[in-house]
């Protein structure tokens, strides 16, 4: 696992890593990437871009605009 400093895209990054990041944890790293992985069945399209910037996170059960905001500063958005 990368230390925390690491910036992760939460559209490609495992639960692991995101668990890492300071005060995000297991439980809601696995509720990202289940919501991520949802999305992309719902789409078809298993590439498909879900988060394209922090407020996109507010869809996951425990996250509001605060960690989201908190969490944006360790996370990077990209097409990929």
């Amino acid at each position: 696992m990368r230390p925390a400093q690491h910036r992760f895209n939460p559209n490609t990054a495992d639960w692991s890593e995101l668990a890492a990041l300071p005060g995000l944890g297991a439980t809601l790293a696995k509720r990202i990437v289940a919501y991520r992985q949802g999305r992309r069945a719902a789409l078809a399209d298993p590439r498909a871009v879900v988060f394209r910037r922090p407020q996109d996170l507010e869809a996951i059960r425990g996250i509001g605009p605060k960690k989201a905001a908190t969490m944006g500063k360790m996370l990077f958005f990209s097409d990929q």
